[in-house]
């Protein structure tokens, strides 16, 4: 694959200055053997300073013509020259490309990537496609698994002409016994990017569904993503209708299936308003258990009522709570994210932290007009939008 292993830094005038582009480490810089069908790959820490001394601020280290599993070993010194300089090394296989940024792996010890192509399950769930090459990655210092200081970012190769809808294209991470995780992932010059905290086996894979209303819609992307994690899920088998304003019962629903909570149905309904015959009994109950949701008054929670902006920021603020995220308001930050709006005089008090921690993460914008419309819906698609948004800001994916 390939793709940019990092930003060029502009100019600045007068007179211009240009930082250089990506350099590449090449074989011929390289030590390596092959022995019983594995390459061992060495870069030495001269290959590397050579780049670095030339102003490279983005290394490539092409081992796109190798076609065996391959162990690529960066001695610990070569990794904190790359730390000290504040460059990200690409590991470039014609699988995929590993892009190693800045201070992503341990420091002063050597560390080993092993790349190799590895073969998906038999059979796969309804719906999906394979359209590439799937590949195991993995990351040692020493005898054990290497530690990531940062996210590094996958780049996978797919075949195009297998695949039919690169909206609905997705990167999934094969788990030991089998099963499928969609990781989401971007398309971005022909690849698949997905950015990873651990890493394991993974391929590209096309994702199909009935849900015939989405086509076009502008967030289809996201719509698929969270209905192929089973979070969000269509009105019927073949309709999503994304338009139409969110419920309390449906948007409570979707950050439980966010954060993985299991539907909990007690003998006797916390609300007078939820009943156990309704398909959101089990789930509001859960958010409700879990801390996320509250009632609206004396045994009621109006779950067919349209959820408002201001009570889904709330909602929000206590999933990314319940999942750990570090997400820290300092004194008089949520008065300063506040004053941006227009409308702040028409947020509630009781909203006012959820708004402000939700703008802060990047879950929940204001609209264009400059305000925030704490009383107005959001969409079913808008909710999907943000459950994913959730995930990412949570570290759930």
């Amino acid at each position: 694959p390939r793709r940019r292993a990092g930003r060029a830094g502009g100019g600045v005038a007068p007179p211009p200055a240009q930082e250089p582009g990506p350099g590449t480490i090449t074989q011929d810089d390289l030590h390596i053997t092959t022995t019983d069908g594995e390459t061992s790959v060495t870069v030495p820490e001269n290959a590397v300073r050579v780049q670095l001394d030339a102003g490279h601020t983005a290394i490539r280290v092409d081992l796109s013509t190798i076609d065996t599993p391959m162990n690529v070993t960066l001695p610990g010194s070569a990794i904190d020259a790359l730390t000290g300089k504040g460059a990200a090394l690409t590991i470039d296989t014609q699988w995929a490309d590993v892009v190693l940024p800045a201070g992503s792996l341990p420091s002063g010890r050597d560390v080993t990537v092993r790349v190799e192509p590895v073969p998906v399950p038999h059979t796969l769930p309804p719906g999906l496609q394979l359209v590439g090459q799937a590949v195991a990655v993995q990351v040692r210092a020493g005898e054990g698994a290497a530690v990531l200081n940062k996210r590094v970012t996958l780049v996978l190769a797919y075949d195009a002409s297998r695949a039919s809808d690169p909206a609905a294209l997705f990167v999934y991470r094969i788990n030991e016994d089998g099963t499928l995780t969609c990781l989401g992932g971007d398309i971005e010059n022909g690849n698949a990017v997905v950015d990873l905290t651990h890493l394991s086996k993974y391929a590209v894979m096309q994702y199909r569904t009935a849900l015939a209303d989405i086509a076009g819609h502008w967030a289809k992307r996201d719509i698929l993503f969270m209905n192929a994690r089973g979070i969000a899920k269509g009105v019927s088998a073949t309709s999503f209708v994304p338009q139409r304003p969110v419920t309390r019962a449906e948007f409570a629903a979707l950050m439980v299936r966010v954060l993985d909570i299991t539907a909990y149905r007690p003998d006797g309904p916390t609300f007078g308003d939820v009943t156990p015959d309704r398909w959101y009994y089990g789930e509001v109950e859960a958010a409700y258990r879990a801390g996320l949701v509250k009632g609206v008054g004396a045994d009621r929670f109006e779950p067919d009522r349209t959820i408002t902006r201001e009570e889904m920021a709330v909602m929000v603020l206590r999933a990314l709570k319940y999942a750990g995220a570090d997400l820290i308001l300092d004194a008089g930050e949520t008065a300063q994210l506040l004053a941006r709006f227009k409308d702040r005089a028409r947020i509630a008090p009781w909203a006012y932290d959820g708004i402000a921690a939700a703008v802060k993460a990047g879950i929940i914008e204001g609209i264009p007009d400059g305000s925030f419309a704490p009383k107005a819906s959001a969409t079913r698609a808008a909710s999907a939008v943000m459950g994913r948004r959730v995930l990412e800001a949570a570290g759930l994916l």
